[in-house]
């Protein structure tokens, strides 16, 4: 309307006053018709939406309901199976009454984050409702035809005490005497308000000649992560034990096994030795990683075993962070149902 800025502190930067006109209805109609005839448009429903044609056919003219249909019935499934507590709300227009519903919505529902799903409207009345109540708030936009002519708010309500971390743990009775957790490494974060947390448990043998450890870390994200992720992760973690001096071997075993309480469990190991001690150890390192569906965590085990010391030689250690019932890594030693990450205990 005019070349004037003001400065806002709803919107980022600065805003300016426009002319809005509403957009035209470009739809496929009937031939036959004339310029300057009426008719009738209805939806026809149609599954081929890789087809170039799809939105003329296919045009999204009623409010609400469909647009909960296409875009937020999907999104508040996926992060109630999160275990995430969610509430929904759908607001017709964007207005300043629009608003103060969605202000008292917060309000009444002890909404701790926003998330406003929709056109630009849309997101703008969650984002100004965010401000005024102090909550964090993230923006989805939907397809621009959907948001052309449909206008509808989705706010999701993610209480943090729902979003609690389910620690996986070994507990005493399998660690026994030979082993404790070292309660000086125990570590934690969160961060994203509170939606993604991790914590880190290690637990040591007692023995000075042939050290081992096995750390026990748990994960909580918004979305549960991928095995690729966790593999990725895993990696990550093992490959920067090289900063502290261990030089591994270039090959490395992969596969997957059973944990007690029935997890599919991958695994990685890794050989090598110990080059900031005189004279060299030989090392042997397992990365395991598995998603928990019960609790909604993911869990990422490292196990390390020093086998030899001088001329000595002893896989004990290894032995009882590795072994499992099956005896998945050989029989003997190997096998038996008191392996340390065997029964890490995650729900």
């Amino acid at each position: 309307v005019r070349d004037k800025r003001h400065n806002c502190n709803v919107h980022e930067g600065a805003v300016t006053v426009v002319d809005v006109k509403e957009m035209p209805i470009m739809a496929a109609i009937d031939k036959k018709l004339s310029e300057g005839s009426e008719s009738t448009i209805e939806n026809k429903e149609c599954n081929s939406i890789g087809c170039v044609n799809y939105e003329f056919c296919s045009v999204i003219l009623q409010k609400d309901k469909k647009t909960k249909k296409l875009s937020g019935d999907d999104i508040y499934k996926v992060i109630a199976k999160a275990n995430y507590n969610v509430k929904m709300k759908i607001v017709s227009a964007p207005t300043v009454n629009e608003v103060n519903r969605v202000i008292n919505f917060v309000d009444k529902n002890k909404i701790d984050l926003m998330l406003g799903v929709g056109g630009g409207s849309v997101i703008d009345v969650t984002k100004f409702a965010a401000y005024e109540t102090k909550k964090p708030f993230i923006s989805v936009p939907t397809y621009a035809v959907i948001a052309i002519f449909i206008i509808f708010i989705v706010i999701l309500a993610i209480f943090f005490s729902s979003n609690n971390l389910t620690e996986a743990i070994i507990e005493d009775n399998i660690l026994g005497d030979a082993w404790s957790e070292n309660l000086a490494e125990r570590d934690g974060d969160s961060q994203l308000w509170g939606l993604e947390k991790w914590v880190s448990y290690t637990y040591k043998n007692n023995d000075s000649r042939f050290p081992a450890y096995v750390t026990v870390t748990s994960i909580k994200n918004l979305f549960m992560l991928s095995e690729d992720d966790l593999r990725d992760q895993t990696i990550n973690t093992i490959e920067q034990a090289s900063d502290q001096g261990i030089v591994f071997d270039e090959s490395k075993i992969t596969g997957e096994r059973a944990s007690k309480n029935e997890h599919r469990i991958m695994y990685i190991i890794y050989e090598g030795n110990d080059t900031s001690i005189e004279p060299y150890e030989q090392i042997k390192i397992i990365g395991e990683y598995w998603n928990c569906g019960v609790t909604g965590a993911s869990i990422i085990c490292i196990g390390y075993a020093q086998i030899t010391n001088s001329s000595e030689t002893n896989t004990n250690y290894w032995a009882r962070i590795i072994r499992d019932k099956e005896g998945t890594f050989g029989l003997g030693d190997f096998q038996g149902e008191d392996g340390l990450i065997f029964n890490v205990k995650c729900h």
